[in-house]
């Protein structure tokens, strides 16, 4: 059955241990001073995403949703290639430099914080580069990364 590009409720860990069993034994793990991102291999279908964004973190709910809506997006859009894996975000407390001290608000993408947006993008490729290979030698993020 192909994937939609819908974020449904099927793709994400809800339940504290379903995101235990990633924080226990991750086969990906890939951190930067504003994220770590942790991946379990999981035998179902689809592939499932976890969010922690802690209050202590960032303040905000706005900036605290914006994480979120960013990782949700980039989640949305690959899940093709993510398949197959339990994936968690974890923001760290160093997030909050991406942001700028006061926040404009404006509508649409425009709104989004550039360096926040390319600091959750270039994680999420770093984490697809060490997913395993196919047996052509090629990782399943190449036309993408």
């Amino acid at each position: 059955m192909p994937l939609s590009l819908t974020f449904k409720n099927e793709l994400k860990l809800k339940q504290k241990n379903e995101i235990d069993r990633v924080f226990q034994q991750p086969s990906i793990k890939i951190g930067s001073a504003f994220f770590l991102i942790l991946a379990r291999e999981n035998q179902l279908p689809v592939p499932r995403l976890g969010l922690i964004v802690a209050k202590k973190n960032l303040k905000k709910a706005m900036d605290r949703n914006q994480v979120k809506r960013i990782s949700r997006e980039f989640f949305r859009v690959h899940q093709q290639i993510l398949q197959g894996y339990d994936w968690v975000v974890l923001t760290r407390p160093a997030v909050k430099t991406l942001l700028p001290a006061k926040a404009k608000k404006k509508a649409g993408l425009d709104g989004v914080k550039p360096g926040l947006s390319r600091e959750l993008r270039n994680i999420w490729h770093r984490a697809l580069q060490k997913m395993p290979k196919h047996p052509n030698g090629k990782t399943l993020c190449e036309p993408l990364c």
